[in-house]
């Protein structure tokens, strides 16, 4: 292979791998606008284009950049094997039940871009697979369409797939189903901490807003919800409860940057002259 050609194949797996890492975190960020998304999209989806254009070089090209701990990497390397139906090395990578978390949830993230009619086809060529578990990445494929059939959620949050009554619990929310509200407030007390967690998340969503207090423990320092909380729970809060807990936040310097992060959320004009003073603060 030419070296300038390899050359634009790595700009292109570079670039379109740096925005598919970060952006299911910046997704999450409150001042995100479509129009910020769309910027996202465009740069994932045209580099993407530029190595699905070349082929069988391409693919070459990408699949020796396999690394399981590289989110963005894999993410691209599974859209551009999708494109080009490199079903076999999908078997090879994701199959027999040992594959790593990360490639998972990047299979997961490729199957996202797909289109729903080409979903479909994907899921029928997956299916005959039998060394392939997709039915919690198709799951997620769909959640992002918005193409979830509330009898399918509400399937899952009556079965004992944990990960899939997770995934289901936070469906709840972001899909909007009010009916399945029950279901939340069943895992508000469970002894497992991610349903707790997307059961509050989905309560608190969809209007409960008593439901904000089960959102409460999870923000602390190290927490893996404690950002979706704080971008939460202050919306939904009583005021003066919001003040306070924010308060007893701001003592703890681990927890201080969580606390500003809610005063901004919280939007109440009282904050201003403490976020104005943590302005000199150089850390």
């Amino acid at each position: 292979m030419p070296a300038h050609f390899e050359g634009m194949l790595q700009q292109h797996f570079d670039e379109a791998s740096f925005f598919a890492d970060i952006r299911p975190a910046t997704m999450a960020q409150p001042h995100l606008t479509v129009n910020d998304l769309a910027t996202f999209d465009i740069r994932i989806e045209s580099n993407v284009d530029g190595l699905v254009v070349s082929g069988d070089s391409a693919w070459g090209f990408c699949a020796s950049q396999w690394n399981e701990s590289d989110l963005g990497g894999l993410t691209v390397m599974f859209m551009v094997a999708l494109a080009l139906e490199k079903f076999d090395y999908l078997e090879e990578k994701l199959g027999g039940g040992d594959s790593q978390a990360v490639a998972r949830i990047a299979f997961s993230e490729a199957l996202a871009w797909q289109e729903i009619s080409r979903l479909d086809e994907v899921a029928r060529e997956l299916v005959d697979r039998r060394s392939m578990d997709i039915a919690q990445p198709l799951y997620r494929a769909r959640l992002r369409h918005r193409a979830l059939d509330p009898a399918i959620v509400e399937r899952h949050l009556n079965g004992d797939a944990q990960e899939m009554l997770n995934l289901s619990l936070r469906c709840v929310g972001e899909l909007g189903h009010r009916a399945l509200l029950p279901h939340c407030h069943q895992h508000l007390r469970s002894d497992k901490e991610e349903a707790r967690f997307w059961a509050a998340w989905s309560a608190v969503l969809i209007g409960d807003h008593a439901a904000a207090e089960f959102l409460k423990p999870f923000v602390f320092a190290g927490s893996p919800n404690g950002y979706t909380a704080i971008y939460l729970a202050p919306r939904a809060l009583v005021p003066e409860n919001c003040r306070a807990w924010l308060r007893e936040l701001a003592q703890d310097k681990s927890t201080r940057r969580l606390a500003l992060i809610g005063c901004g959320i919280a939007g109440d004009p009282m904050y201003v002259p403490t976020l104005i003073h943590q302005m000199k603060i150089p850390e």
